[in-house]
């Protein structure tokens, strides 16, 4: 019965202890992603943390000439999902099976198909800024600390510190990327085999890419 009476205010204060967590805890990062720090657990896929320094990224050099291919591809007229079916023809590891190969933490499981990539993926690193060299604090932001879902943040929100890391790709390959990307105006491509025969820079990258797979 007296385990009954106090229940509500029990309830109460586990409200207050987890709301007061949750505003120390953003604090904290709000201190750290407004120094420049890099908010995320994991560095972006194409970079690794450095050995010496965990609080700096470094380029991992397998997975950032997969990240230039994309946007070479882009370059060249081709849509997310048409990238993402040439990085599963070529058995291209997708970025949580890469990371598992390299004893990474990630954040979610790979898939069954370690290969599948997927159109949201080939768009997130189109458009990520990090592949420039800068960080970028505050993507996202959570609408209550009892919520789990993530809500995108616009881009006046965020907040940018320049050349804090190497750039994998250059500002011109970026912009004409984005403009591409964003206005969608892509001419209609059949048949990937036909992509690789006759692109000299793309039968180079999968040449290099099998030799490397048969070496592990």
């Amino acid at each position: 019965m007296v385990n009954k009476e106090f229940a509500p205010f029990m309830n109460i204060m586990a409200e207050w202890y987890s709301r007061d967590t949750s505003k120390k805890i953003r604090a904290v990062m709000k201190n750290k992603g407004e120094s420049g720090e890099y908010l995320c657990t994991i560095p972006s896929y194409g970079f690794i943390k450095d050995v010496d320094d965990k609080k700096r990224w470094v380029v991992d050099e397998e997975a950032a000439d997969v990240v230039r291919r994309i946007f070479n591809l882009c370059l060249e007229g081709y849509g997310p999902s048409q990238i993402a079916r040439i990085l599963e023809n070529y058995k291209v590891l997708v970025p949580s099976a890469h990371w598992q190969e390299k004893d990474i933490p990630c954040p979610s499981k790979p898939p069954i198909n370690p290969y599948r990539w997927v159109a949201s993926t080939v768009s997130d690193i189109l458009e990520k800024r990090d592949y420039l060299g800068h960080t970028v604090n505050f993507k996202t932001h959570k609408q209550s600390y009892k919520s789990k879902k993530k809500m995108h943040n616009s881009e006046d929100k965020q907040k940018v510190f320049e050349d804090t890391h190497e750039a994998i790709v250059d500002i011109d390959t970026w912009e004409r990327a984005q403009e591409l990307h964003r206005n969608k105006r892509r001419p209609t491509r059949t048949g990937d085999e036909y992509i690789f025969r006759h692109r000299p820079l793309c039968r180079l990258w999968c040449k290099t890419l099998l030799l490397h797979k048969q070496k592990l």
